[in-house]
């Protein structure tokens, strides 16, 4: 399980210091070392980008991906580059996550690269030191770290192993993450008492960036802001709706991640890669844990059936029954009957039928065509590793991607990392005074609809042996646009008790 270590104000500059360089020394030479392989790799998938009709949605999505890359995004400008790329000299493939850039941004992709793989590296060795406060690469392609005491110092003996030195900074920061994520939890904690006070928290989450706590009200007004202000002191409180979940059953033999899924009720989401049971070896198959087939009615639990597919015989094919889940809702409301609860992450495991052949693959492609893989591209996943930073490029792979992202049709739909680490409150369904609260997601802005949920959600990677590859991050749960929410792969496996397979 991932955690902060709490400050302490009873320190030893020296020692910490030291114990704090040696980690990252440890490591050797941070960012892997065939990270330039990779982007060559990635580049050959480059292609002249093809002209786009800049409708008001198409712009939306394309406005919220370049400005996470802190690319040019005003519309009028986005509506050109869609419409005529030729002019701009656009191209699109991997590298750019699918998305139209010009050749001035695919050099800022690839320093984009270079420093996701020191961040991401640094990041949980860094998160040893009980001052550290955070990690982020910003929209001017810098990596930025902040400690309480001496930041300076620290970053500057950290610098001799980056790959690009002159883009990481330091920032000294009033709170730890320790601190930070202390104050996250008496939030969270609170939240009940709060909303019998009529104030309903959709989103508690913290911003390393202003190195404060940042709490969403549902019809945030002064009253509500005061009482928050008086209760919480130095937090920044914004108006913020709660959350809804992407679960609205196409064939796909053997299984893959990336396709869709549904349950006894109808409803579909995305299956995500294959697991195997860390105790008894069994494989399973995982997805959102909301896509329970009650998800509209009763406390939920396990014991759903989902299908995939049809039988030779056109019949429904079963692919497995869930065992575990997640979402539950333990909690009843004694007045209003209105039951809760909440988790690390938001999952399910489904243990395959006897049947049932999974491929180690990423498989996404456009709904509408009903099982014809023909225009879809599949992807090897090659790794797994929950950690990203704010900064970081992700991509997600629903039911529904990529007919719902802007570049046509192929899986890549990429995004930015805007939060790590937010507690999410989501609505069992429209109106409903039912809670669930996600303790642990992060944020991006790929693009997500109704029934991507469980979509694995991954980052580019890259070996000699296979080339360049997805490494698994997590996958999907809901959220609106520009604020994706996807789940920490590595929680959800400690939730579940497996590790994710690649064979």
């Amino acid at each position: 399980m991932k955690h902060q270590q709490a400050s302490s104000r009873l320190r030893s500059s020296g020692t910490r210091l030291s114990v704090l360089v040696a980690g990252v020394l440890a490591a050797g030479n941070v960012a892997a070392d065939n990270v330039d392989e990779m982007i060559s790799s990635l580049e050959e998938t480059l292609q002249a980008a093809k002209p786009i009709r800049a409708t008001p949605q198409a712009v939306d999505k394309a406005v919220a991906a370049r400005q996470g890359l802190g690319f040019r995004s005003d519309r009028d400008y986005v509506s050109r580059i869609l419409e005529n790329p030729e002019a701009f000299g656009a191209m699109t493939g991997a590298l750019t996550g699918g998305h139209h850039a010009t050749p001035k941004e695919i050099e800022a992709l690839k320093i984009r690269l270079v420093l996701q793989e020191d961040a991401i590296a640094l990041a949980p060795v860094l998160g040893e030191d009980p001052d550290f406060a955070g990690i982020y690469i910003s929209t001017a392609n810098m990596i930025n770290i902040g400690f309480t005491f001496n930041a300076e110092k620290k970053v500057e003996q950290l610098r001799q192993k980056l790959r690009l030195p002159e883009r990481v900074q330091a920032f000294e920061a009033k709170r730890s993450m320790g601190e930070l994520e202390n104050d996250k939890k008496r939030v969270v904690d609170l939240t009940r008492e709060l909303g019998a006070k009529g104030i309903t928290v959709s989103q508690v989450a913290i911003d390393i960036i202003s190195n404060r706590i940042s709490i969403g009200v549902v019809k945030l007004d002064p009253d509500k802001r005061a009482t928050l202000l008086n209760l919480f002191g130095d937090v920044d409180v914004v108006d913020k709706d709660l959350n809804e979940m992407e679960n609205r059953a196409d064939t796909a033999t053997p299984m893959r991640a990336g396709v869709r899924i549904t349950n006894a009720a109808g409803g579909s989401c995305t299956s995500n890669w294959k697991a195997q049971d860390r105790t008894t070896g069994e494989m399973v198959t995982i997805t959102a844990g909301h896509c329970v087939s009650d998800v509209n009615g009763t406390l939920g639990g396990p014991g759903a059936s989902f299908f995939q597919g049809t039988t030779s015989g056109g019949a429904s094919r079963l692919i497995g029954v869930s065992d575990q889940t997640t979402w539950l809702f333990p909690s009843i409301d004694p007045f209003t009957g209105a039951v809760s609860g909440s988790a690390e992450v938001d999952a399910l495991r489904a243990p395959l039928e006897s049947n049932i052949f999974s491929m180690p693959y990423l498989y996404a492609y456009d709904n509408a065509n009903t099982g014809v893989f023909a225009d879809s591209e599949q992807a090897r996943v090659g790794a797994v590793d929950g950690t990203v930073v704010i900064g970081t490029v992700v991509c997600s792979g629903g039911q529904f991607s990529p007919g719902n992202q802007v570049g046509g049709s192929n899986w890549k739909n990429c995004g930015s990392v805007n939060a790590v680490n937010v507690a999410n409150v989501f609505a069992r369904q429209s109106g409903s005074a039912d809670r669930f609260t996600v303790l642990n997601t992060n944020e991006a802005t790929y693009t997500a609809i109704g029934g991507d949920s469980g979509s694995p959600t991954w980052r580019i990677g890259y070996n000699s042996s296979q080339g360049w590859h997805g490494i698994a991050v997590g996958h999907h749960s809901g959220g609106p646009a520009g604020a994706e929410i996807f789940n920490d792969i590595e929680r959800v496996e400690d939730a579940l008790n497996v590790d994710v397979r690649f064979y």
